[in-house]
Order: C-alpha cells, then sequence, then structure tokens
C-alpha cells in the first residue's frame, strides 16, 4: 500500500515587514507538524539574518523573487509578474491549498483553495491617519484588493476590526474568519515556569533572611541597607513578572520606532 502523501502548503510572504515573521513562524509550526510548505518571497531581496530564520528546516521550500508589492508605487507590473511565477510554482509543486498573504493573488486562477490572510490594508490605514478616504491615486490598488477578496475562498483577519475594514472598504460579504496571530498568543503560553518564579521568590527571601541575620551578628541594625536591598530585590521580583505578562503589566513598550527602522531598512 503506497504511503499517503503529505499535504502541501504554498504560502506567499513578503520580506519587508511583518508578515515575513508570521509566515516564518507559521511555516515552522506546520512543518513540525508534517506539512511541506513552498514559502514564496516578494518585496526585497532576504536578509542574512532572516535567511537562517529557515535554515534548520529544510523541509520549508524557499522560492525567491524581488516583485514589488501591491501597495507600492508603480507596482502593477510586477504585481502582474508575481501572480504568474505563483501560477508556475503551484504547477511544480501542486499544493492542497494556496495560503496568500496578499490580496491581488485572490484573483488568479489556482487550483488548489486560496486562503487570504488580511494582515493590513492601506485604505483603512490611510482613513485612521488621514481621518478621510485614499486619493483617487489608490483606485488601481482598491481594485485590486477588491478582485482578491472576490476570488479568495475563505478570508482571514487577525481581529473582527480588519474583518469589518475589509467590508467597509471594499464591500467584502464574502466567508471570513478571525483568527489571532499566533506569536502574541505563544508569548502567554511560554511563560516563566511556576518552579522558576518560586525558586526566584526564595532568592528573595533568603537573602533578606542573610541581611537581617548579618546585621544581628553585627549587633546593631544597618537601616540603609536593609532599604537598599528591599528596594531592589522587589524592583528585580516586579519587572521579571511585568515583563512575563504580554497582555498586562505596568511596563507599555512602544514599538513604532522598531516598525519603522525595519521598514526603513527593507527599502
Amino acid at each position: 500500500m503506497a504511503a499517503e502523501r503529505a499535504a502541501r502548503i504554498l504560502m506567499t510572504a513578503d520580506t519587508v515587514g511583518g508578515v515575513w515573521t508570521y509566515a516564518v513562524e507559521l511555516a515552522r509550526e506546520l512543518a513540525a507538524r508534517g506539512v511541506q510548505v513552498a514559502l514564496a518571497t516578494m518585496g526585497a531581496p532576504l536578509s542574512p539574518h532572516r535567511r537562517q530564520a529557515l535554515a534548520d528546516h529544510p523541509e520549508i521550500s524557499l522560492c525567491e523573487s524581488h516583485w514589488r508589492l501591491e501597495w507600492m508605487q508603480d507596482c502593477r507590473d510586477d504585481v502582474d509578474a508575481a501572480g504568474r511565477w505563483l501560477l508556475e510554482l503551484e504547477r511544480a509543486f501542486a499544493p492542497d491549498l494556496v495560503h496568500l498573504n496578499q490580496f491581488s493573488f485572490g484573483a488568479l486562477p489556482f487550483r488548489a483553495p486560496k486562503l487570504v490572510v488580511a494582515h493590513s490594508c492601506v485604505l483603512s490605514w490611510w482613513r485612521a491617519v488621514h481621518g478621510e478616504a485614499a486619493p483617487p491615486e489608490w483606485d488601481g490598488y482598491r481594485a485590486r484588493v477588491r478582485q482578491g477578496l472576490a476570488g479568495a475562498g475563505l478570508v482571514v483577519a487577525p481581529t473582527q476590526a480588519m474583518l469589518a475594514s475589509l467590508a467597509q472598504d471594499h464591500g467584502h460579504a464574502g466567508p471570513g474568519l478571525v483568527i489571532p496571530n499566533g506569536a502574541r498568543a505563544a508569548a502567554i503560553h511560554n511563560r516563566v515556569p511556576p518552579p522558576v518564579t518560586m525558586l526566584l521568590l526564595m532568592c528573595v527571601t533568603f537573602s533578606m533572611f542573610l541581611t537581617g541575620h548579618s546585621s544581628g551578628m553585627a549587633g546593631h541594625r544597618q537601616w540603609l541597607l536593609w532599604c537598599v536591598m528591599i528596594i531592589l530585590m522587589v524592583a528585580v521580583f516586579t519587572l521579571a513578572e511585568d515583563l512575563d505578562r504580554p497582555r498586562r503589566g505596568l511596563i507599555q513598550l512602544n514599538h513604532a520606532p522598531l516598525i519603522e527602522l525595519r521598514a526603513s531598512m527593507g527599502q
């Protein structure tokens, strides 16, 4: 009896934004479950550190291109060429599913079912930033996104708000599903183990005991040392616990500068 063929997925990814991280993490998890993944990149050449992210995963086939993305200027010819390239990849790889992380390619005549994931949209971004609809210069983008959404077998968004914006900006009324991005969920599960937390608490308690014991042996209380030790230990323990909570905590980090830096490096 012939062995059952492993499931195959053709997945697109761009190399100039957060979609790359999303695609790599998903491809790794799929590969760990026996799924063969062909990762088709576009947007810019892969940097060495991004290529290294897949170095230990030979089961993930990396297919590279430099085609401009659908939101870039003067991208029409590149998007069309990328579409023809993806159709060739499908014929060669014969996937069971085509996972598209860009809108436009949902309109292509793939043989396999098409899943379009809506990570972001220029129109909703423009409205949020400028308080008005995007100008006519984005009409070509509007048309490509609308056609891609109409051709998708299923549209997935990380939030209900993103899914709602597709209906508002592009009239999308087809099947849609909200699946939160997995990196954040993984951070919740991959927290500091309880034994480590208990060990940290025991170390703090023991250190305070030793400080008190040394003060007793010296015959006088060193109040300044006591206060400094207590403040430092409580601060370390609180910081460790606070940073371990990705959804809540006292420390709020602004990721905008890092996102802007990453985007500038990709240009």
